[in-house]
């Protein structure tokens, strides 16, 4: 096995357990490959955001599929018992390390950052995906844009979804997007989206893996 292999498999082990990258192995780091996208799942245990983690596995595995070079960080922890990992009081837990060394290692062009409602919660409620557009965090017109494409997907896959971008009001800081745009991702690369608990979520993943290709193109 040649070093880069063996360090791309140390590091896959790594951040599936939501460590951080051990010092150790800083040497190899100019030899990861640099990310298409990089998915990120916070509030993955369950009961918490039900539709988000089979979501972004689809993403993810589709995106490798279509020739993208993907990666899920997915975290198991409790947001309700425990601590959430998309606020910043979490920002030294294991999972956001995790988060934070492949955003520094492998330079994602893209970081979407994946979650899930209810379709009984009123704001969201009759539509498939919502993207959440930051003031001063995320770029309005980059989300409009990737919603398109979103629908365009939906479209070619015979499943045509009703898909909303709606400005964040909530005094909530959505800490991975945020971090992201500390360590230098620029706003109209980032993105928190929303997908319905009701709706379907592997043509959800799909959608987002084809919009993700359509961007790289």
């Amino acid at each position: 096995m040649s070093p880069r292999d063996e360090f791309n498999a140390k590091t896959e082990l790594v951040i599936s357990r939501g460590q951080a990258i051990p010092v150790t192995d800083h040497r190899y780091r100019s030899l990861l490959t640099p990310l298409d996208v990089l998915w990120t799942v916070p509030h993955g245990a369950p009961g918490n955001d039900v539709a988000a983690p089979p979501t972004g596995l689809v993403a993810d595995e589709i995106s490798k599929d279509i020739g993208l070079e993907s990666l899920i960080v997915l975290s198991v922890v409790d947001r309700y018992k425990r601590l959430d990992m998309n606020r910043p009081a979490s920002r030294s837990s294991p999972y956001r390390n995790a988060v934070r060394a492949a955003i520094a290692t492998r330079t994602p062009q893209y970081l979407i950052d994946v979650h899930s409602f209810p379709d009984s919660y009123a704001a969201y409620s009759g539509r498939d995906i919502v993207i959440l557009h930051t003031p001063g965090v995320t770029d309005r017109a980059f989300l409009e844009r990737y919603a398109l494409l979103l629908r365009l997907a939906s479209i070619n896959l015979g499943t045509p979804k009703i898909i909303e971008v709606q400005n964040q009001h909530q005094p909530v800081v959505h800490d991975i997007v945020a971090e992201a745009r500390d360590l230098g991702m620029k706003p109209d690369k980032v993105a928190l989206i929303e997908h319905n608990e009701s709706g379907d979520t592997t043509a959800y993943g799909k959608m987002n893996a084809m919009a993700i290709k359509a961007l790289t193109r």
